[in-house]
């Protein structure tokens, strides 16, 4: 399916489904990620939706699985559920993805709730170090368990590029660059720039190119992940 304005499908299709659930209990809904910014693509992207009620109910939220199963398949709608207060306060354990929110967001109904989130340097680099060494495991993981099988650790490795992506715009955040305005290849090439580090293999993972040794690719990543580690670690709070 295409969809030319996930905004206004948002407002049109879907927020009137999220008020019926919530009722009197909601208080905002935000679109966020790419359906906020112009690098959403119907093809790939899903539609991000932040919903704060004032406090949680579980009964809308079955009600609005239920009553909303087909339009949320039919969009691809990711949702992310808290109370105002339980979105607040959780600010210093999820700061990388909150971050992200208040860079690319769109306030859909309600107030601006993003606007009173408190993101710490602090908390932004120790999450982000905890990241970066989980996904230094995660490949040293995938290339033992691939059994010296080039077909396998590529599949392994498939959505390593999306999960690297992230981790680099939470980086370059935390260099004071607006990571919000790169796009695409972009994110890699300022990354290595920034931090010295060879990405350059990153996008290969997935490719179909059966020249390119995903072992090599896998052993370059992964030296340009601990080189993104260290400056990361080495940062002053």
């Amino acid at each position: 399916m295409t969809i030319n304005n996930p905004q206004k499908e948002v407002q049109e299709r879907v927020l009137p489904l999220i008020k019926e659930c919530f009722e009197n209990n909601l208080k905002s809904v935000i679109l966020y990620g790419s359906a906020a910014t112009g690098s959403f693509s119907s093809k790939y992207s899903d539609i991000n939706l932040l919903i704060l009620p004032e406090q949680n109910n579980y009964n809308s939220l079955m009600e609005f699985g239920k009553k909303g199963k087909k339009i949320i398949k039919k969009y691809r709608i990711t949702t992310l559920v808290l109370s105002v207060d339980d979105f607040i306060n959780s600010a210093d354990v999820f700061p990388m993805e909150y971050h992200d929110i208040a860079d690319r967001h769109i306030t859909i109904f309600g107030d601006d709730i993003v606007e009173k989130l408190s993101i710490t340097r602090t908390n932004i680099r120790h999450q982000l170090e905890e990241r970066l060494r989980g996904l230094s495991n995660q490949i040293k993981q995938s290339i033992i368990n691939s059994g010296g099988s080039r077909i396998t650790l590529r599949a392994n490795m498939r959505f390593i590029p999306v999960a690297v992506k992230t981790i680099l715009r939470a980086a370059l955040r935390l260099k004071g660059i607006k990571a919000e305005v790169l796009q695409g290849e972009m994110v890699f090439s300022e990354a290595e720039k920034v931090f010295g580090a060879d990405l350059s293999g990153c996008l290969k993972l997935t490719g179909k190119d059966k020249e390119k040794d995903i072992f090599t690719l896998a052993a370059v990543l992964l030296t340009g992940i601990d080189k993104i580690t260290s400056v990361i670690d080495s940062m002053d709070n």
